[in-house]
This record gives structure tokens, sequence and C-alpha cells, in this order.
């Protein structure tokens, strides 16, 4: 077992949609029109530091996989870095869970953040996922998400 920074492109669309497809039932005509916006992202942020992926690999295969975006803003006394980390595409391949993956990549994930000396990581949980990230350290926190959308 090993643990792999990402960054070829294909891997990560496809890693991208896996997750897509597993976490909201994406449908296929969806999915057709949003390779293309996947690919522009990732060859634009895979070499900048706003962007990680992580996959522990398994004999060569990718068996959980998990993305970080991290945020730059002005810091203040609640972020003295300005530095922050977003967790998402958090995925263990249905074949694979419950063997301990899932940990190992979030473990890696927050010592990359530890490393790139973040002040905090945030995610949003699926019910799948809370146990999980409440056994490593993550809590709720005093405020809600909230959105607008355009």
């Amino acid at each position: 077992m090993e643990i792999k920074r990402i960054t070829d492109v294909g891997l990560l669309v496809q890693a991208r949609l896996d997750f897509l497809a597993e976490d909201s039932h994406l449908a296929t005509d969806m999915q057709d029109s949003l390779v293309g916006q996947l690919e522009s992202y990732f060859k634009e942020h895979v070499s900048k530091e706003d962007f990680l992926a992580l996959a522990v690999m398994e004999k060569e295969e990718m068996v959980s996989v998990g993305f970080m975006l991290i945020r730059s803003i002005p810091p203040s006394n609640f972020i003295p870095s300005g530095r922050t980390g977003t967790l998402l595409n958090i995925l263990t391949y249905p074949r694979h869970q419950r063997k301990g993956y899932g940990t190992i990549l979030l473990t890696a994930l927050i010592e990359e953040a530890r490393r790139l000396q973040l002040d905090f990581i945030d995610l949003y949980a699926t019910e799948q996922g809370k146990r999980l990230y409440e056994k490593m350290g993550f809590t709720t926190v005093p405020y809600e998400a909230m959105r607008l959308k355009l």
C-alpha cells in the first residue's frame, strides 16, 4: 500500500466522476457534459498550490482518493495564517470499504495540511463518512453553511 499524489488529469476526472456517481447518482448525460469542464479545472489547478489530490494505492489500483482545496484569505484572529483547507471528493471504492483505507487517506490529507501550515480543514460530511470524520477529530462548528444559487 502506498499514498500517492495524483496529478494525472485523466485519473482526477475519473475520480471526480466516480465520486459524483456514488454520492449523487450522476446521470450519464450529465457526466458527459462535465468531462470537459473537469479537464479544464484540473489542468489549471493541479500545478498550483491551491489543489491537492491524494490516493491510497494497492498494487497500482486506486482504492481511496480525496481532494483538498487550499484557500488563502486575509488573516484574522481565527485564521492567523489566512490559509485553510476544504476536503472534498473523499471516496473509498465500494469493494475496498471497511478495510481502513479511508482512515489512511484522511490521515495523509491531515498531515499534508499540517505540513502546509493550514489553520484548519473544513468539509461537508455525508452520513456515511460522518463517523470516520468525528473519529479523526472533526467537529461541528457553530455556524451553518448558507448558499445563494446564481
